[in-house]
């Protein structure tokens, strides 16, 4: 994997550091980002895990309808690190691990796994490689740990959404998100969108990101932000690879 060559680093640097987010164009080499493409529909029902409320996951099950007041997001998430049964023994509540947490309290675990050579796997270590942080750092001025990204590909099927968040963490570990949109075919009335919310004035949009492909944005953490539902008309499932980089390594 690799980011295209085309990239103009000065000029998002530039802009960068006006705004602090930024939507990057055919940022994957155009060579990679069709194998990641072409890859999404090897993860199926069989080993997509979905993220709950709380941060607690459970293997997936769509009989299951959230009847709270407080359900704040629904879509479909699946880590791109492998979770072996030895690393599921040796996760804790307590662990750094952030893509799962009590992990050991809920379900069984996925069907089957990705192997190293297969393109979403090959990205998850991407986006934990020096070549990614290197572009980032000269892009955020921010400087990375390496092994400190969590990076998962979610999917957004008919009615699911993601609420007003800001991707602040309890212990303030978040630095930078990411977001690469990986949609050929997306219609505007499909929904999905991406608002970015004015930080002294929360009642007003400032960035609308609609699902395109191989397009990357990336902003500071805190930033206030949602995904609207994805309409009933939707003919594609909605997806991104998504995450953060933190201040220090994940397990």
């Amino acid at each position: 994997m690799k980011w295209s060559e085309k990239l103009k680093i000065s000029e998002l640097k530039d802009k960068y550091s006006k705004q602090r987010i930024i939507t990057i164009a055919d940022a994957l080499d155009p060579v990679d980002s069709e194998l990641v493409y072409s890859s999404l529909n090897d993860v199926t029902e069989g080993n997509i895990w979905y993220q709950a409320l709380r941060g607690n996951p459970h293997y997936i099950n769509k009989s299951d309808v959230s009847n709270t007041h407080d359900f704040h997001y629904r879509f479909d998430k699946f880590p791109l690190s492998n979770i072996t049964i030895k690393k599921l023994l040796g996760v804790t509540a307590d662990s750094k691990r952030a893509d799962f947490r009590a992990v050991m309290k809920y379900g069984d675990s996925p069907e089957k796994e990705l192997p190293s050579f297969h393109p979403l796997s090959k990205l998850g270590s991407f986006l934990n490689s020096d070549e990614c942080y290197s572009l980032f750092t000269e892009i955020t001025g921010h400087k990375f740990t390496k092994n400190s990204t969590v990076s998962f590909l979610s999917r957004y099927m008919a009615g699911d959404y993601l609420s007003t968040h800001d991707d602040s963490d309890p212990k303030n570990e978040r630095v930078l998100t990411f977001i690469l949109s990986l949609n050929k075919t997306w219609e505007h009335h499909w929904g999905g969108q991406t608002l970015i919310f004015n930080k002294k004035n929360t009642d007003s949009v400032t960035d609308c990101i609609i699902p395109s492909y191989n397009t990357l944005t990336i902003f500071d953490v805190p930033l206030l932000h949602c995904v609207l539902p994805v309409s009933n008309f939707s003919q594609a499932p909605r997806y991104a690879i998504s995450g953060w980089i933190h201040k220090s390594p994940r397990i």
